[in-house]
């Protein structure tokens, strides 16, 4: 989370802006004097020092809707973005077996189907744990809780369908 913001607050202003700025304003503001951080104050403060610099009100909204997901949202964080800005490719594989926990790109066999989804064990077969968004699996109608008893007409379980 702090990654995200300070990158997005160093793409907004040119690097003129880090969280390390954000953090020495707040120590003046709340930190010297013993007075509390209320929970808005860290935002506040961000988007005071981003108008400070002259940062366009667009790019303010932008870095408060980075904010508001970092630190309220469920969504996943715009990791690929922040890090692209500072030259650094961000890639995650998804998990290919159940030992598998996913995203080191060195472990991908690329003679490996990938289906898009994780599997678990239960019911009779291989039930999906989940279906990746945009994968094979969800697109052909597959989600998280079904059961898959038959892969090209065999019978599977888990642990056979971890040697496709």
């Amino acid at each position: 989370m702090a990654l995200t913001l300070d990158l997005t607050l160093r793409r907004l202003t040119e690097h003129r802006l880090s969280l390390d700025d954000v953090m020495r304003a707040l120590w003046q503001h709340f930190g010297s004097v013993q007075k509390p951080v209320a929970d808005d104050d860290i935002r506040q403060q961000c988007l005071q020092l981003l108008e400070t610099l002259k940062v366009d009100a667009q790019g303010r909204q932008h870095f408060d809707a980075v904010f508001n997901n970092a630190v309220y949202g469920t969504a996943d964080l715009p990791l690929d973005e922040v890090l692209r800005f500072v030259g650094v490719e961000f890639n995650l594989r998804p998990a290919t077996s159940l030992n598998d926990s996913g995203g080191n790109a060195a472990k991908t066999d690329p003679l490996r189907p990938d289906f898009g989804v994780g599997i678990s064990a239960g019911n009779g077969g291989a039930q999906v744990a989940r279906a990746f968004n945009g994968g094979p699996a969800h697109r052909a109608g597959i989600s998280a809780g079904d059961v898959l008893i038959a892969l090209n007409g065999l019978k599977i379980d888990a642990g056979s369908f971890e040697k496709y």
